[in-house]
C-alpha cells in the first residue's frame, strides 16, 4: 500500500467524497484506492476529481494570470484550494480475502491510499465493479471508467478476462452493442 494521500469527508454505501492532502493530487480518474477505516479496508474506483475553494461562499479569481504568475504574486490563493475526489465503493478486504459489496459505509476521516497496479486484477476479477459503474455513473463517466478498466485488463494480456467482461456488460446493459463499441474504441 502506498502512503495515505487523503481522507473521507462524506460517506455512503455507494460512494465516498475525499479531500486530497497533497498538491498536486496523486489520485487520478480511474485509480483504484483503499479506504482505511478503523479495522476495515474498503476498495473503490475514482470517478470524479474537482478543485474548489475551502470556503464555499468565496470564489477564487485568477484575473487572467498564469499559474506561475499566481504562485509568484498571490501564493495565498493556493492555500484556499483543495482537490476533492469521489470514489465508487466496490468491496472490502476481510480476513478471508476480498469480498465484493459492502455491509456498512466507511467512517468519516478514514484514510485513503492508492492501490498498486500489481494488485488491480484482484479487484477486477468479479462483475460487481462493472455493475456499480453501470448502475451509478452517467453515460460519459461510465464509458470513460470502463475504458480505463479494459486498459488495465489489456495490460495483463488476459484476453479471456476481456471477453468475460464484455459478456457481463452485454448482460448488464441488455445487449447495448453501441456501449460496447464505444468502450472498445
Amino acid at each position: 500500500m502506498i502512503s495515505h494521500c487523503g481522507e473521507v469527508v462524506e460517506s455512503s454505501l455507494i460512494h465516498v467524497v475525499c479531500v486530497c492532502w497533497h498538491e498536486p493530487c496523486p489520485v487520478f480518474f480511474g485509480n483504484l484506492v483503499y479506504i482505511v477505516s478503523e479495522n476495515k479496508t474498503f476498495v473503490g474506483i475514482v470517478y470524479e476529481l474537482s478543485v474548489s475553494s475551502i470556503q464555499k461562499d468565496r470564489l477564487v479569481h485568477v484575473f487572467k494570470k498564469s499559474i506561475a504568475e499566481l504562485r509568484l504574486q498571490q501564493p495565498q490563493i493556493f492555500l484556499f484550494m483543495h482537490t476533492y475526489f469521489s470514489v465508487y465503493l466496490i468491496g472490502e478486504e476481510t480476513e478471508s480475502g476480498y469480498r465484493e459489496g459492502l455491509q456498512r459505509a466507511p467512517l468519516l476521516h478514514a484514510n485513503i491510499a492508492i492501490v498498486e497496479r500489481t494488485h488491480y486484477m484482484k479487484y477486477l476479477q468479479g462483475d460487481f465493479l462493472l455493475r456499480v459503474v453501470y448502475s451509478h455513473a452517467s453515460e460519459f463517466v461510465r464509458i470513460q471508467l470502463l475504458k480505463k478498466i479494459f486498459a488495465y485488463i489489456s495490460t495483463t494480456g488476459e484476453a479471456l478476462a476481456i471477453e468475460r467482461y464484455i459478456t457481463i456488460l452485454l448482460d448488464i446493459s441488455n445487449n447495448d452493442i453501441a456501449l460496447i463499441r464505444a468502450i472498445c474504441e
